[in-house]
């Protein structure tokens, strides 16, 4: 396990990450000279934004602290981001920036001790003192949240208690802190787009269309 010189805690990584999103990858391209990684976002823990998918790069020519590396395609991880120059885009923001997600356990992907010396005294932080600090961290940013089956349970009743029809599950996503849920009537050629707070459950706008 590699060790870096520099002593970052836990909670300094989530504070200096400009994103915080849990999604899922979707593909790797791993080149000579270049790597590049396409992660779905599914929910964002922190900061802010309205891409549905978000795409890291990586010259290999470079030198850099840490390795860049991710899990397979499928894997459901949590990602810490900064938000770097215009023409860089979105990076990793430092080593331990990247968890898998199994079953909302959070695990270190090849994560790295941090050692350095404050003072004469060795400062020195493991990946479980990551992984604890960041499950502690990601699961205040779910607790409470409604559910992707709460929510469409939500449209369903709405749309029902509405129009006394019988109504589907047609799609969901996530947008900021809303879900945005559709439902189509099932014996009427009516649909219903209704938007769901990830936090409260509370209704929000509603379309209606034919």
């Amino acid at each position: 396990m590699r060790k870096i010189g520099i002593s970052i805690t836990p909670q300094q990584l989530i504070d200096m990450s400009d994103l915080i999103v849990v999604g899922e990858i979707k593909k790797k391209n791993y080149e000579d000279k270049h790597i590049q990684v396409f992660i779905s976002v599914e929910s964002v823990l922190q900061g802010k934004i309205t891409e549905k998918e978000i795409v890291l790069n990586r010259d290999l020519n470079m030198i850099h602290d840490y390795t860049f590396d991710f899990p397979e395609k499928g894997t459901k991880i949590m990602v810490l981001l900064k938000k770097k120059y215009p023409n860089v885009g979105l990076s990793l923001t430092y080593a331990n920036s990247i968890c898998e997600l199994k079953e909302n356990k959070v695990t270190l992907y090849k994560g790295m001790d941090f050692r350095s010396k404050n003072k004469g005294h060795e400062v020195f932080w493991s990946p479980r003192d990551y992984e604890a600090t960041y499950q502690a961290f990601y699961d205040n940013a779910v607790k409470g949240n409604i559910s992707t089956d709460k929510a469409i349970q939500i449209a369903l009743d709405y749309a029902t208690k509405e129009t006394n029809w019988k109504w589907k599950f047609a799609s969901i996503e996530l947008v900021d802190n809303d879900w945005i849920v559709w439902v189509r009537a099932v014996d009427h050629f009516e649909a219903m787009k209704i938007m769901i707070n990830l936090r409260t459950g509370k209704i929000g706008a509603i379309q209606q269309t034919e």
